[in-house]
């Protein structure tokens, strides 16, 4: 293949994904970029085949470059996985004030301002 040949299936790969990204049906994306339907649909299946041919050459994987479904009219329904998170426990941190009916608790990032005014109330409480 020729750089010519390759520098169009380039660009009409690239055609394929903005296709994809725009969200737009082919016939819609066609009617904005000024080119027949017929002349997309030929682009693609000439990509696909290059692609095709490629992976036959060197025996690698090369459909996450253009998958076969950016022609496809509707895209196929997302299909979701469970994933469990679980928070990590952090070790307790801070200060902790125990009285006879109260407790109060100040993490390490609690301004001192509030800390010592915190104090204060309680020096003056008792």
């Amino acid at each position: 293949m020729n750089i010519s040949e390759n520098m169009k299936l380039h660009q009409w790969a690239q055609d394929m994904a903005d296709h994809k990204a725009s969200g737009l049906t082919r016939q819609q994306w066609c009617d904005t970029k000024g080119i027949p339907l017929s002349t997309y649909d030929y682009r693609c299946k000439k990509v696909r085949r290059a692609l095709e041919t490629k992976f036959h050459e060197t025996q690698e994987s090369v459909t996450a470059i253009v998958p076969a479904e950016c022609c496809i009219e509707s895209a196929p329904e997302p299909v979701f996985a469970k994933v469990n998170l679980q928070v990590p426990e952090m070790p307790a941190s801070g200060i902790s004030i125990k009285l006879s009916n109260a407790e109060i608790t100040f993490s390490p990032d609690t301004p001192a301002e509030l800390v010592r005014t915190v104090l204060e109330a309680l020096a003056y409480a008792q």
